[in-house]
């Protein structure tokens, strides 16, 4: 089993200034604070650890492969050392086991305490937790300040867009126009200047990733500079915050991806994956459909045999899979034809009405056979509850013939895909998938936020 690096895992977690503040009663002798800097080795029944940064001057706690907490502490005049600073990782909450750790650094280290002083100071600090939320809770009460939302917006795009304005707020971040840059209107999942600081993003990399593709973009790439940076509620973001992990990690350790994919994707013959990507346009378009849509992330794999296949994955939150229509649909419907994988209802549908979703699909399957691999897959990535997904998927699907009807195009649940890739995420990661699940899914934390 590979070791944990916990230090790094804490400078990745200052780094990106996670730590959400919390109330500490809690003072100790000098015995009890040497016992601390001396560690423990956790056993068992007792899998907390404390790491003590010398640099910093905290003390940080985890457990099973997360960072849990984070301490200060300052001596007193009369040689006691009193607790100043309590953070709580808000991905996974586990700070008050700073007890626990103390009370087995003194066992260990042979330290007396006394155990009635401990749970004294256990209840004082959830106490002050307790009353410090309901403080909070009655200033969200008396000044939500979401920003504007919009009348427009069905039910659930309202709840998403309250969603992702409350995690601007949370967040500290200046509210933006939109939905473009040349707007005059202020909307709550707008943030302001989010080209300069990423925080549309989880990871830094990926930041540094989606300007290099907005400075890098090829000419028939469509790529929304603004709506990436700043538009909270975009699927185009969305869509960087969960597959550029997933390169990144695929790149450290693929193995790892193999059984994350093979998990999310079990009906498909997944052996090894070759490549994953991004806002692909296949180029020259004109060998493929001759229009400018895009696989908004692509995965590339092999079977056992070492076929090779394509999975292209359409990204939405609030938006549906449109009503665009192709301006040239020549080559198109010569394709359709050719392809046999429509009904003559199909073809006939195709030739009077190619709009998105057709758009999409028919690029996949061109894609498969230009560059002659054994099988593709359209999968569609939405919110469990996005109201026309399904609608859209089954309207494609009644067009294509008995034979690909099941095979060809899927939607999945972004909730559940999250959880499927959590299974065999190492534990190194998971405060990633925990973030992004917190940011684009709890919609139940509207219950209380709001």
């Amino acid at each position: 089993m590979t070791e944990i690096n916990y230090n790094i895992i804490i400078s990745e977690l200052n780094h990106r200034k996670v730590w959400v503040p919390r109330r500490i009663s809690f003072r100790i002798s000098t015995e009890e604070y040497i016992a601390l800097l001396k560690g423990y080795h956790p056993h068992w029944d007792m899998r907390y650890g404390l790491i003590y940064d010398y640099q910093d001057d905290y003390f940080y706690s985890y457990r099973s492969g997360y960072v849990v907490g984070k301490y200060k502490v300052e001596k007193q005049r009369n040689g006691d050392y009193l607790y100043v600073e309590m953070y709580e990782n808000p991905y996974k909450v586990d700070c008050m086991v700073i007890f626990e750790c103390l009370s087995e650094a003194c066992k260990q280290n042979n330290v007396s305490f006394d155990p009635e002083s401990l749970q004294r100071y256990i209840y004082e600090t959830q106490n002050m937790n307790v009353l410090r939320e309901r403080e909070l809770s009655r200033e969200r009460e008396s000044s939500p300040d979401l920003g504007p939302q919009s009348d427009s917006d069905n039910s659930f795009t309202a709840k998403a867009r309250k969603l992702q304005s409350s995690w601007r707020v949370q967040n500290g971040l200046e509210m933006g126009v939109g939905p473009n840059k040349n707007s005059k209107l202020h909307y709550g999942n707008m943030i302001k200047d989010g080209d300069i600081s990423g925080r549309n993003f989880y990871f830094p990399e990926t930041f540094a990733y989606a300007q290099w593709r907005v400075v890098k973009k090829l000419k028939d790439e469509t790529i929304d500079k603004y709506r990436l940076f700043n538009n909270l509620m975009s699927s185009m973001p969305l869509a960087f915050n969960l597959f550029h992990p997933l390169m990144m990690l695929h790149a450290q350790n693929p193995g790892v991806v193999d059984k994350m994919l093979q998990n999310a994707f079990p009906d498909l013959p997944i052996y090894k994956i070759k490549e994953i990507g991004l806002e692909y346009i296949p180029t020259p378009i004109e060998h493929y459909t001759n229009d400018k849509s895009a696989m908004d992330a692509f995965i590339t794999f092999l079977d056992k045999e070492g076929g090779e296949y394509i999975i292209a994955v359409e990204t939405k939150y609030t938006d549906s899979l449109g009503a665009n229509m192709a301006k040239d649909n020549a080559l198109k419907i010569k394709f359709v034809v050719e392809s046999g994988l429509f009904t003559e209802e199909g073809i006939d549908q195709i030739k009077n009405n190619c709009t998105q979703i057709y758009r999409n699909f028919l690029l996949v399957e061109k894609f498969r056979i230009v560059n002659r691999l054994k099988d593709s897959y359209s999968i569609i990535l939405a919110p469990e509850d996005h109201p026309t997904t399904e609608k859209e998927v089954a309207w494609l699907k009644h067009f294509l013939r008995q034979e690909y009807k099941e095979q060809k195009i899927k939607k999945h649940s972004l909730e559940a895909f999250i959880q499927s890739l959590k299974s065999n995420c190492p534990s190194t990661s998971m405060d990633w998938l925990e973030w992004f699940e917190d940011r684009y899914l709890k919609f139940e934390r509207l219950d209380y936020i709001l």
